[in-house]
């Protein structure tokens, strides 16, 4: 598991732009501890200054 309290905070000081924040991409390195197998991912990410936009996703995959 991981959380991060302020996802955007040192990078971005002054917030992003409505179209900058309209994708997000993300890479996930799997290795070491995790085995050979099916796992579920799921991501929530809030914005700060609007209690009201938020993106949900979740995805499987697989270690082989």
């Amino acid at each position: 598991m991981l959380s991060k309290s302020d996802l955007f905070a040192i990078a971005y000081h002054d917030g992003l732009s409505e179209s900058d924040a309209s994708i997000l991409r993300t890479t996930i390195t799997v290795g070491d501890p995790l085995k050979s197998g099916k796992y579920l991912c799921s991501i929530q990410v809030i914005d700060n200054n609007n209690d009201n936009a938020a993106v949900h996703s979740t995805w499987d995959f697989e270690v082989t």
